[in-house]
């Protein structure tokens, strides 16, 4: 499992999360889970519901909180999270311009 609080995982704060709108984007939304937010992790009984949201994909946006990942290694973990931290910076950078985005679909 990875968890990281990037820049790039800003796109947990939007409202629509992670668009179709590069290639990268689609490999991660093939397996893409989201948990609202519940505040600070500090409540055990938070536990069950992530795992519940995340169910049988790989990755997760925790709303307002940043990007999770999980693989059977560790390798296969890391792999997910350059997807996905990837697909989130093209869409950072892609929103920095000011227009309405086009959809791969």
């Amino acid at each position: 499992m990875i968890h990281l609080h990037t820049s790039n995982g800003a796109v947990s704060a939007q409202k629509n999360g992670l668009l179709p709108i590069s290639q990268q984007s689609l490999f991660a939304l093939s397996s893409l889970a989201y948990h609202d937010y519940e505040g600070l992790a500090l409540n055990d009984d938070e536990k069950s519901r992530l795992v519940a949201d995340l169910g049988n994909k790989n990755n997760m946006i925790l709303s307002n909180h940043g990007l999770l990942t999980v693989g059977k290694t560790p390798a296969e973990a890391s792999s997910f999270d350059v997807y996905l931290e990837s697909a989130c910076r093209i869409q950072i950078l892609a929103q920095s311009g000011g227009v309405t985005l086009r959809s791969v679909f």
